[in-house]
C-alpha cells in the first residue's frame, strides 16, 4: 500500500470524486471538488480514505483474477520467466507448463500442415516441443525436437536429439539427420543458421555437463574440448557420426543461450525470442523428421 503524501495543487480521489488541495496546514488542508465545492478537513482522514480505496479496489481486482482462473480451469498465464525459475529444481514452478511458456512459444510457420505442442520434461528445467503426428512417447527423447531448458544463469533454446551408445538399440531420427548434414548444401545452411542466429553445437554428458560444443568462426567449424578449441577436420556430418559410432550417448543440443538477466527482463516477449530461433532451425527439425506433418 502506498503512503499518501498530499501537496498543494496535487489532485486526488476520495468516495465523493476528485478534488485538488488548495492549501494546507500541519493537520489539515482545503480541498476543492470539480464541482467548485470547498471544504476543509483532516489531513490523516483523507489519507485513510484514499489507502483504504486502494486496499478495495486490490481485493476486486484479485478476486476477478481468481474468478477468472476457476472459469478457465485453472490455467494461468505466461507472463515471463522469473529469477526463481533459473535452478536444477522444478519445485513450485509453472513456466513449463503448456498454458505458459509452452503455449506462448510459436514454432511452425504453416500451421496447417503441422500440429506442434509442448511436453515438460519430469524433474528437468526443460520444455520440449514436436509434431503431434510426429512424436513416439516410447523413444521421444531420441527423436528430433525444440526445446528450452533453464540452469543456475542461462536460457538455453534450440534443436535437441539423442542416440544410445549401445548397437542395434532403437535409433530415432539419428540417421535422418546424419543423412540430411551430408545431402547438398545442408551443411553449410546449417552454419549459416548457427552464425546468424550466434549458436553453438553441444555435447551434454550424463550428469548435464557439456563435453565439447562446436560454433563457427569464418564460415568454418570449431571444436571445444577441455578448454581447448581447434578447427574441425572433417565435415560436421562426418564428425557426428563418427562420434556416435565410437559407443558414446548422444545429447545433442543446437542452441542459442540467453543470459537470465536479460531473459528475465524481457518478460513475455522472451517467448518472441524463442520463437524466432526455433523458426530458423524448422528447415532442420522438418528434415530429420521424416513423418512430421502426416496424420497420425
Amino acid at each position: 500500500m502506498s503512503h499518501i503524501e498530499f501537496e498543494i495543487g496535487g489532485k486526488y480521489e476520495n468516495m465523493k470524486g476528485i478534488y485538488e488541495v488548495i492549501s494546507m496546514s500541519e493537520e489539515t488542508m482545503q480541498i476543492r471538488w470539480e464541482n467548485g465545492e470547498e471544504v476543509t478537513t483532516d489531513i490523516d482522514f483523507q489519507r485513510r480514505i484514499i489507502e483504504r480505496m486502494e486496499f478495495e479496489e486490490r481485493l476486486r481486482v484479485e478476486k476477478k483474477a481468481k474468478k477468472a482462473r476457476k472459469a478457465s480451469g485453472g490455467r494461468v498465464k505466461f507472463e515471463g520467466l522469473q529469477d526463481s525459475d533459473f535452478s536444477g529444481k522444478v519445485s513450485g514452478t509453472i513456466w513449463r507448463r503448456r498454458s505458459c511458456l509452452g503455449g506462448a512459444v510459436k514454432v511452425v510457420p504453416n500451421s496447417s500442415q503441422y500440429d506442434v505442442k509442448s511436453w515438460s520434461i519430469a524433474r528437468k528445467p526443460m520444455v520440449q516441443w514436436a509434431d503431434v503426428s510426429h512424436r513416439n512417447p516410447d523413444i521421444f527423447n531420441l527423436q528430433s525436437k525444440f526445446f528450452v531448458r533453464l540452469d543456475d544463469d542461462e536460457l538455453y533454446c534450440g534443436y535437441c536429439i539423442e542416440r544410445p551408445g549401445k548397437i542395434g538399440e532403437k535409433q530415432g531420427d539419428w540417421d535422418s539427420l546424419i543423412e540430411w548434414l551430408m545431402e547438398g548444401e545442408n551443411e553449410k545452411r546449417l552454419m549459416g543458421i548457427v552464425s546468424d542466429r550466434n549458436m553453438k553445437i553441444y555435447q551434454v554428458g550424463k550428469e548435464g555437463e557439456i563435453t565439447w560444443k562446436i560454433h563457427t568462426l569464418d564460415e568454418k567449424w570449431l571444436v571445444e574440448r577441455k578448454g581447448e578449441e581447434a578447427p574441425l577436420d572433417k565435415p560436421i556430418g562426418d564428425f557426428l557420426k563418427d562420434f556416435s559410432e565410437s559407443g558414446a550417448n548422444v545429447d545433442l543440443q543446437i542452441a542459442k543461450t540467453i543470459e537470465k538477466e536479460e531473459a528475465v527482463s524481457k518478460g513475455i516477449d522472451i517467448a518472441d525470442d524463442i520463437s524466432l530461433v526455433f523458426e530458423s532451425l524448422f528447415p532442420l527439425y522438418e528434415g530429420t523428421s521424416s513423418n512430421a506433418g502426416t496424420p497420425s
